[in-house]
């Protein structure tokens, strides 16, 4: 019986951890910066967020347009990915801890 109960946590856990997925979002403000911002020689300025609870409650609170250095145009990339689900493992079943990571890439003033 203690098995079965061991046995459907590890699997559950294990299913859960699964069903997490990457994703990217991209904003162009202006004209757009000059890359996508998906390598690194295609952005300007890279800085992790920080959520507790699921993303309920910002830990840290980054501000694209400051990144951006006062660019008129520019592209915002903002990505959860594999990593960022490494980095949360740990943390992420007892406070539900989440990253992002904000890309921004500057194009001509």
């Amino acid at each position: 019986m203690k098995n079965v109960k061991v046995s459907s946590i590890i699997g559950l856990l294990a299913l859960g951890s699964l069903l997490s997925s990457c994703n990217a979002t991209m904003h162009t403000v202006g004209t757009g910066g000059k890359g996508n911002c998906k390598s690194v020689g295609q952005y300007d300025a890279k800085k992790k967020q920080w959520y507790l609870f699921w993303g309920l409650l910002p830990l840290n609170s980054v501000d694209s347009k400051a990144l951006a250095g006062g660019a008129q145009n520019y592209t915002i990339r903002t990505t959860t990915s594999f990593g960022d689900g490494l980095i949360a493992i740990p943390g992420s079943y007892l406070l539900g801890l989440r990253t992002q990571t904000i890309r921004v890439s500057k194009g001509d003033k």
